[in-house]
Parts: C-alpha cells; sequence; structure tokens
C-alpha cells in the first residue's frame, strides 16, 4: 500500500521515506504493557486465584439469603445464612440478616 503510494510521488513521502526502517521494537513493548495491564485487572477484578474458591462459597448462601429474605421466606433465610456465617464468621450483615428472619419467625 505504502510502495503505490511513495511511487506516485503524493505529499506523504517527504513523511515516510523511511518507513521500511521504523523499528518495531517500541510497538511490541506497547503489546507487552497493554497485556500486563490487562493481567494487573483481571486479577483485581477475580480477587486473585487463592480468594476465587473463597468468595464462590461465601456468596452464593449469602444472595440466596438475601433473596429470601426479600421475598419473606424466613426459615430458608435462616438456613441460608448459618451457612454464609459458617463460610465467613465475620460478615456482619449474615448475622443481621439471620437474626431480622428469626425475628420474622417469631
Amino acid at each position: 500500500m505504502f510502495d503505490n503510494l511513495l511511487r506516485r510521488g503524493h505529499g506523504i513521502k517527504p513523511l515516510l521515506s523511511n518507513w521500511r526502517e521504523i523499528p518495531v521494537f517500541p510497538a511490541s513493548i506497547g503489546l507487552v504493557a497493554a497485556s500486563a495491564i490487562i493481567a494487573v485487572v483481571a486479577v483485581f477484578f477475580n480477587g486473585g486465584s487463592s480468594q476465587t474458591s473463597f468468595h464462590g462459597a461465601v456468596g452464593v448462601p449469602y444472595f440466596q439469603g438475601v433473596r429470601f429474605f426479600n421475598d419473606g421466606a424466613y426459615e430458608p433465610t435462616v438456613v441460608q445464612f448459618d451457612n454464609a456465617i459458617r463460610f465467613n464468621s465475620d460478615n456482619q450483615e449474615a448475622y443481621w440478616y439471620r437474626g431480622r428472619a428469626n425475628t420474622g419467625l417469631g
């Protein structure tokens, strides 16, 4: 494509007179930098490989418990938050929801 433009003698010739000599090295550095940025963002959103299974195990019972609580089904809410607390005993919201569900049961 550039050969055609250079042969025709358009105004591009002074700008691209050495286009064959442009090194590929800076472009490869940009590609490596972009790949590194993508990898860092992926690890940030996934939480790292050691945390993935932990988040998956905690998230399912917690979010199911919230769904049951919002639907007014308090017995399965208590069961799901018992499971969520078993996975992560520091989750204060799970204790709060479980207490509210127990209050709703009477």
